[in-house]
C-alpha cells in the first residue's frame, strides 16, 4: 500500500504578517505552526517570524506531482505576505533556485577516503591490498592492534591477504558460476583479515567455522535458504560492520532477498525472477548557503524504501523528502549525466544543517564533510552498502516489514556468493545450463558482476583510506 505524499518545509518573514499568513493557511485548510530560527551569532536571522508547514497529500488535489504543485502553491501564499520558503536557511525561490552552486560531489565515505580517476579494477586494491601486508608500517590499522604478540598478528595478516588473492585470482580464471567457489574463499580470507584488524582474539588461534549453512533440498530457486549461525566468521563480520548481533537475523534467509540486493546485476535478476529489487542506489552532494551545509541525497526508485515501514521510518527520523526538481538542476547538482531520467528520484534533506560560517564572512571550506560523513553513516548503518561503479552507496530495506532487521547489499553479496559455491559443491546441477538455464544463466552473470564489488567492499574496510573509483559515468 503506497503511503500519503508528506513533506514539510520552512518559512520567514515580516513578524508584523505573521497572524496575516497564519489565517490564511488555515482557511487553506494547511498545518502550520509559528517556530523559531535556529542562527547561531545571526540575530537578523532570528529576529524574523518563522512558520512551519507541515504538507501532505491530503490538503492538495491528487496529483502525481503532489510535492512540487505543493511548494509552489504555499511558496504563492508565502509571497503575499512578504514570507520566503526556506530550505534550512536557504531563501529559496522556487523558480530560480540557484543557491547550489556551493556544493562538494562525494560518495558517502569518510573524508580521508581516496578518490581514484578511473574504472574500478581488482588489479588496483590487491596492490594496495598487498602493500599493508607486506610493508611494514603502512597499516595503521595493523599498527593499532593490541596483542602481546604483534608479529603473530602481522603473520595472521599477511597470510590472509595473501591467500585470499591466490583464490580470487583463480576466481577469475575460471568460468561460469564455477568461480564462486573460488570467490568465497577469497572473500572469507578477506572477512578474516578484516575481523584480526578488529578483535584478533577472535581469530588468532582460533578453529573459526563459516558461520552460515545452506539448504538446497531441489535445485530450484526458491527451495534454496541461507542460515546464519550463533558462532563463526559471518556472526563476527554482521557484528563488525553493523554494530548489532547477527542473532537479529532470521534463522533462514531466501535466495531473493540476497540477490535482489545486489545491484550489479539487477537488471539480471529482474529479468530471471521478475521480482523488484530490495536495494537503491543513492548519490551525494554537500550543499552550502555560506551559513549553514547540508548533505543531499538523491535516491533512486525510493518508493522501494517508503513500502518498508522499518526502513521508512529511519530515514525520516533524520530527512525530509522532496522532489528532485526542489533543485532547478538536479543533474548539474549531483553531478549526473543529463541522460538519467528522475522520475523514480527521491532528494533527502537532512532536517538540520551544520553551521559553517566564521567571523568575518570567512566559511568552513569543507562544509564540515568528516561531520556529515560520519553522522550519516550512522545514521544509515543498517541500510547503507559502500559505493561502486558510478553510486555512492546503496541503501537496502529491511529484512522485516515489522522491525528493522538490516542486511547491507555487501553482506547480502558475501552470503550469496557462499550460496552460490555451496551449490557448486553440493548441487552442481542447479547450475547445469540444459537442466536449468534461466538460473544457471542468472547465476552466471552474478558471480562475473559481483566478484569485483566484494573485493571492493572488504578492501575498504581494511585498508587505512577506503578507495572510491569515479569513472566517465559521473560528470
Amino acid at each position: 500500500m503506497s503511503k500519503p505524499g508528506h513533506f514539510s518545509m520552512n518559512l520567514s518573514g515580516p513578524p508584523d504578517r505573521l497572524q496575516e499568513l497564519m489565517d490564511r493557511f488555515q482557511a487553506e485548510g494547511i498545518d502550520a505552526s509559528p517556530t523559531t530560527g535556529n542562527y547561531p551569532d545571526d540575530p537578523a536571522e532570528n529576529a524574523l517570524a518563522w512558520v512551519h508547514v507541515d504538507a501532505r497529500s491530503d490538503s492538495f488535489p491528487p496529483s502525481p506531482q503532489f510535492q512540487s504543485k505543493a511548494l509552489h502553491r504555499v511558496s504563492d501564499i508565502a509571497a503575499e505576505f512578504n514570507f520566503s520558503m526556506r530550505s534550512h536557511g536557504i531563501a529559496l525561490d522556487i523558480q530560480q533556485s540557484s543557491y547550489l552552486n556551493n556544493r562538494i560531489c562525494r560518495p558517502l565515505v569518510s573524508a580521508q577516503a581516496t578518490l581514484v580517476l578511473e574504472s574500478a579494477n581488482a588489479d588496483l586494491l590487491w596492490d594496495q591490498l598487498r602493500r599493508v601486508a607486506y610493508v611494514p608500517g603502512c597499516s595503521k590499522r595493523l599498527s593499532n592492534v593490541t596483542w602481546p604478540n604483534p608479529q603473530a598478528v602481522s603473520d595472521e595478516f599477511s597470510a590472509f591477504i595473501s591467500q585470499a588473492e591466490v583464490y580470487y585470482r583463480a576466481g577469475e580464471e575460471t568460468t561460469g558460476p564455477s568461480a564462486a567457489l573460488q570467490y568465497y574463499y577469497a572473500l572469507l580470507n578477506l572477512a578474516k583479515a578484516e575481523l584480526l584488524l578488529w578483535r584478533p582474539d577472535a581469530i588468532i588461534n582460533q578453529k573459526l567455522t563459516h558461520g552460515i549453512s545452506a539448504s538446497h533440498a531441489t535445485g530450484q530457486f526458491e527451495d534454496w535458504r541461507v542460515k546464519p549461525q550463533k558462532a563463526g566468521v559471518f556472526p563476527l563480520l554482521y557484528e563488525k560492520r553493523m554494530g548489532m548481533p547477527a542473532s537479529r537475523l532470521p534463522a533462514e534467509i531466501n535466495p531473493d532477498q540476497l540477490f535482489s540486493r545486489c545491484l550489479e546485476s539487477g537488471m539480471e535478476y529482474i529479468q530471471v525472477r521478475g521480482k523488484a529489487l530490495q536495494a537503491v542506489p543513492l548519490y551525494q552532494t554537500m550543499v552550502t548557503d555560506g551559513v549553514y551545509s547540508w548533505s543531499h541525497l538523491l535516491v533512486e526508485g525510493y518508493g522501494v524504501i517508503q513500502q518498508n515501514q522499518p526502513s521508512w521510518d529511519l530515514i525520516q527520523g533524520t530527512f525530509e523528502e522532496l522532489p528532485p526538481q526542489h533543485h532547478n538542476n538536479p543533474w548539474q547538482i549531483f553531478a549526473l549525466s543529463s541522460r538519467i531520467s528522475l522520475d523514480s528520484f527521491a532528494l533527502l534533506v537532512p532536517r538540520n544543517g551544520k553551521y559553517v560560517r566564521a567571523g568575518d564572512g570567512v566559511h568552513i571550506g569543507d562544509l564540515r564533510l568528516p561531520e556529515w560523513e560520519d553522522e550519516l553513516s550512522a545514521t544509515l548503518r543498517p541500510l547503507l552498502g559502500h559505493p561502486h561503479g558510478y553510486f555512492d552507496g546503496t541503501l537496502s530495506i529491511s529484512l522485516s516489514d515489522s522491525e528493522l532487521v538490516g542486511l547491507t547489499s555487501d553482506l547480502a553479496r558475501y552470503l550469496s556468493v557462499y550460496l552460490v559455491s555451496s551449490l557448486i559443491r553440493y548441487r552442481p546441477s542447479a547450475l547445469d545450463l540444459r537442466l536449468n538455464p534461466d538460473q544457471a544463466w542468472y547465476l552466471t552473470a552474478f558471480i562475473r558482476q559481483a566478484a569485483l564489488p566484494a573485493l571492493q567492499a572488504a578492501a575498504n574496510e581494511i585498508l587505512d583510506n577506503e578507495f572510491v573509483f569515479l569513472d566517465k559515468a559521473r560528470n
